[in-house]
């Protein structure tokens, strides 16, 4: 008899080792950490990663994550494991059996997928349990036994996030695992069905499974490594990608630290290319005598918007993990002027949750950096404006914004689900970045469609398509996972330029499948 506790709410892993480290040092735990920032694929996860196709399976790491792609077969399960890590600080190897996992998932998949953490793997038999989400509020838990998977547990869970990144943590608990997301308890398998003592990370299903930041943690005290080996190449890897080099603050300046994945509006201006997404948020500067140095993490492309009483700012510092172009990270300001502007680069972890180790690392680097502690150091996954100093972050409530003139109201009221706080439009003259700011001339994902139908080039089918009846010159940008639609071009119109991400693309004329979307095929081929 299996034993869950409390019964919650399932296949394919991927067991890990790591490039970036962090000291973890409250209550002398060890952490190695993995961001998937460096220069060099090969050696993130200690080199156990294929990339490249291999059967239904694509790997590859994209904009600063790893990124697993299955278009054919629902039921593959695919996995990596590393039973060793070096810890921080440590030139020897130790072994990562009962260690606490922790990683952020994003799943864009069948509602039969999910991706998430390996517990319990037996070495010898290789039977595991994989703690995993779907991309709708899914939890699962499958066990390997024997050579066969089954699945023990699946439901729906409230601390599963939709369509958004969500943290899955899996530990040790009384000999049994414990698993948590979003730092919600969701069950505990009891020691008896847990197989053996590996971690690793996993996904299993049709579709696209995007895994970041990920810790190992292990109370384990330091001396007891396995053996000595020469790490010195891979230190020094982890080393450069850690570095900050950024401006010392004065001495009256209060240092204000601010992480988070992406923006609640988006920006009517690209920052990393019209084919990428750049969302915005607002800082409003707080009335005060004391001089602001404030940094700024964002996860993927975002523009900062200072307004209020921005003169306290004496400098303003971008980091971000996204990717832009030539080496910019996609990152940019509005309402700051470029002499108190530094462009940071990947110099700190990405993080969004103060209760993470990426939290602890990001203040570690930029205390390192400028010579001393934040005075205050703040986090949210998304916000519409955040007022500093106090760190008050205000969000908007999904869908409470009208759609503007021109704009298809059903089609805009569905796509701002992923975008609260609505357009946020922009002066280009007024913005400061490393690449070169491009206005939209097609908003990104289902606002680009809303967009399109006020203009009379694309018309609403009554299952849910979208009828390309005039010529467009692309795609709208992030047309991927839960933003992906069906088009159909009419006859006599050519193909968009672009990429259509996801999303089907028909002929009228031939009623044949003009995209290029691997995930589009798997759907209509179920």
């Amino acid at each position: 008899m299996t034993h869950i506790r409390p019964v919650l709410s399932g296949l394919l892993a991927l067991a890990l080792s790591a490039t970036s480290f962090s000291n973890a040092s409250a209550q002398a735990v060890r952490t190695y950490v993995e961001t998937f920032d460096g220069p060099d694929p090969s050696v993130m996860l200690n080199g156990v990663v294929d990339y490249g196709a291999d059967g239904g399976w694509a790997v590859r790491i994209d904009d600063g994550a790893l990124e697993l792609l299955n278009t054919t077969e629902g039921d593959a399960v695919r996995y990596y494991t590393t039973p060793t890590v070096s810890y921080p600080g440590s030139m020897r190897i130790s072994r990562t059996d009962g260690a606490t996992i922790q990683v952020d998932v994003r799943v864009d998949a069948d509602f039969r997928a999910g991706a998430g953490l390996i517990g319990g793997f037996d070495h010898q038999k290789k039977d595991y349990l994989l703690f995993a989400v779907g991309p709708a509020q899914q939890a699962y838990v499958l066990a390997r036994t024997n050579g066969k998977a089954r699945i023990l547990v699946a439901t729906h869970h409230d601390a599963v996030k939709t369509a958004q990144t969500n943290r899955l943590k899996v530990s040790r608990e009384g000999g049994g695992l414990r698993f948590d997301v979003n730092d919600s308890h969701v069950l505990t398998i009891d020691r008896e069905d847990v197989p053996g003592a590996g971690i690793g990370l996993g996904a299993f299903g049709r579709g696209s499974f995007s895994f970041d930041n990920v810790n190992i943690s292990d109370p384990i005290p330091a001396s007891k490594g396995l053996r000595a080996v020469d790490l010195t190449g891979l230190a020094s890897h982890t080393m450069e990608a850690a570095k900050c080099d950024l401006p010392v603050p004065t001495a009256k300046a209060k240092i204000v630290v601010f992480g988070t994945y992406e923006g609640e509006a988006l920006s009517s201006v690209a920052l990393a290319g019209v084919d990428k997404e750049t969302t915005a948020t607002e800082f409003l500067i707080e009335e005060g005598a004391d001089p602001l140095y404030v940094v700024v993490h964002s996860r993927s492309s975002m523009l900062s918007l200072f307004t209020g009483a921005t003169d306290r700012v004496e400098r303003l510092v971008l980091l971000s993990s996204g990717n832009g172009r030539k080496g910019a990270t996609g990152t940019g300001v509005a309402g700051i002027e470029r002499e108190r502007t530094v462009f940071g680069g990947r110099c700190a972890s990405g993080f969004h949750d103060l209760n993470t180790v990426a939290a602890i690392t990001a203040r570690s680097s930029i205390a390192k950096a400028l010579g001393r502690a934040p005075d205050a150091v703040f986090g949210s996954y998304e916000a519409k404006r955040v007022s500093l100093p106090s760190g008050e972050i205000e969000k908007s409530r999904a869908g409470s914004l009208p759609a503007p003139a021109g704009f298809d109201a059903e089609v805009w009221h569905d796509g701002s689900r992923f975008y609260p706080a609505g357009l946020l439009r922009v002066n280009l003259d007024g913005i400061v970045s490393q690449a070169e700011p491009r206005p939209y001339d097609i908003l990104p994902s289902k606002l680009g469609i809303a967009q399109l139908i006020g203009l009379g080039a694309i018309e609403k089918m009554t299952d849910g398509a979208f009828k390309i009846v005039k010529p467009i010159t692309h795609y709208p940008a992030a047309l991927t996972g839960a933003h992906a639609v069906t088009f159909v071009l009419a006859a006599g119109v050519a193909k968009p330029g672009g990429d259509p991400g996801h999303s089907c693309v028909f002929s009228e004329e031939s009623g044949e499948m003009v995209s290029a979307s691997a995930l589009c095929r798997a759907r209509t081929a179920q």
